[in-house]
């Protein structure tokens, strides 16, 4: 019984193991790799103009030649995969490369080529592999900008000046009073109402707020005089044993 099922459980094993060489495929070799670029090149015009997608139908055009041409037939999605895979090598490299150039200090640069196909999808791609460039973070000029500074005249500055002064002049000549008309029984009238302070208003408007300060101060005068009651009555019944 128990050698039956471990034959059973090595047969099962030896299928898992079949059934997974079969599931995985090697990637395309060079001359593949090659006629992939090739024929991505071909029909890029028709992609381009529309759209930087591939679309569908351009990849069943491209699967069909690919296929005529070598002894391994790929399907579409096997294709996409492979055309992914060699654009995000070529991305990891370059941004390698980015980073090694930006390092300081002395030493060997340690960047990794691209290969011939890389760099063929480079040039085709642009800034979907390479990336923008920034204008922040690089070594180099930054383009002068003309400051246009408004033009400015001091006469007219002058004049201006000098028409305020002259205008607050006036005000201040039609502010003064005459004094020399002026009696000791004018300085008796009572005071304007500019003068003259508000407290007693401000007593009205608070008159809760008053009552109640006053109450709290009487309660503090009543407590001390408590206090000093008490002490008056302890010294006296000291005094008297």
């Amino acid at each position: 019984m128990a050698k039956n099922l471990r034959a059973k459980y090595e047969n099962m094993k030896k299928t898992a193991k079949d059934s997974y060489a079969e599931r995985k495929v090697a990637h395309l070799n060079e001359v593949e790799e090659d006629i992939l670029i090739q024929l991505i090149e071909k029909y890029q015009k028709d992609f381009t103009e529309k759209n930087d997608k591939i679309p569908f139908n351009i990849w069943q055009q491209i699967c069909c030649e690919l296929n005529d041409s070598s002894h391994v037939k790929r399907n579409i999605a096997f294709l996409k995969t492979e055309f992914e895979r060699i654009r995000i090598c070529g991305k990891n490299k370059l941004s390698k490369k980015k980073k090694e150039l930006n390092k300081t200090g002395g030493g060997r640069l340690d960047v990794e080529e691209l290969t011939h196909n890389e760099d063929k999808l480079q040039a085709l791609l642009g800034e979907r592999l390479t990336g923008f460039e920034s204008s922040f973070d690089s070594d180099s000029h930054p383009k002068k900008r003309r400051s246009q500074e408004p033009s400015t005249s001091r006469d007219d500055d002058s004049v201006n000046v000098d028409s305020m002064e002259d205008s607050t002049e006036e005000l201040l000549k039609d502010q003064r009073t005459d004094w020399s008309k002026c009696t000791p029984a004018q300085l008796k009238t009572p005071k304007s109402s500019s003068l003259m302070s508000h407290e007693k208003d401000k007593v009205k408007e608070s008159g809760g707020k008053k009552t109640a300060k006053d109450k709290i101060t009487l309660w503090a005068l009543s407590k001390v005089e408590l206090v000093e009651l008490q002490k008056t009555v302890f010294w006296r019944n000291i005094n008297l044993n």
